[in-house]
């Protein structure tokens, strides 16, 4: 008797283990670059700032850097948190030097200011509002750093534009930024 409830526990054992070697065969893992810390917009990347996950393949969208040697030294467009994938179309080979009160932000676009934005085009960006109260003034003298197109794993695609401004000026527009509720008007295009 004991030697069957051996045989039959060894069994099972092998036939678990036979499963799980199999699972992880058919719909195995894939490494791929994660934020190893909050990484903001414009950053270029060092190799503390990222690491290697290991993610099951079916999690992990298109366009995602797997090799961290692909992106060290390149400047995220885009700020990422804390164990965020890094995708290759937030990442450039720019090298963005900001001076003391500068910052960089990510802003979407229209398809007509997409067209006709340029990187090195000086921008200035109108604050819309439904309300009646103040509304907040007109930021000028804002760099396009870069203007990209992006398309999501369901293949809509949205335009954003990297821009550099004042630290104070982004706190005026941000709000406006993040409700899409601006419009902007080119002053200098490159």
């Amino acid at each position: 008797m004991k030697k069957i409830l051996k045989v039959a526990v060894i069994l099972a054992v092998l036939v678990f283990a036979g499963v799980f070697i199999y699972l992880q065969n058919t719909q195995g893992t894939v490494n791929v670059v994660v934020a190893a810390k909050q990484i903001n917009a414009g950053t270029r990347i060092t190799k503390d700032m990222v690491q290697v996950q290991s993610l099951p393949v079916r999690t992990v969208p298109q366009g995602v850097e797997k090799d961290l040697n692909h992106i060290i030294g390149k400047t995220v467009k885009v700020a990422r948190v804390k164990g965020d994938l890094i995708p290759l179309d937030i990442v450039t080979d720019i090298n963005v030097v900001l001076h003391p009160g500068e910052e960089l932000a990510n802003i979407p676009l229209t398809d007509a200011d997409a067209k006709l934005l340029n990187a090195g085009d000086i921008i200035t960006i109108i604050p819309v509002s439904n309300s009646t109260t103040a509304q907040a003034q007109a930021v000028s003298g804002i760099e396009v750093v870069t203007v990209s197109q992006n398309t999501s794993s369901t293949g809509q695609s949205t335009s954003t534009a990297l821009i550099r401004t004042t630290g104070e000026a982004f706190k005026v527009l941000a709000p406006y930024i993040k409700n899409g509720n601006f419009v902007i008007a080119v002053d200098q295009q490159k």
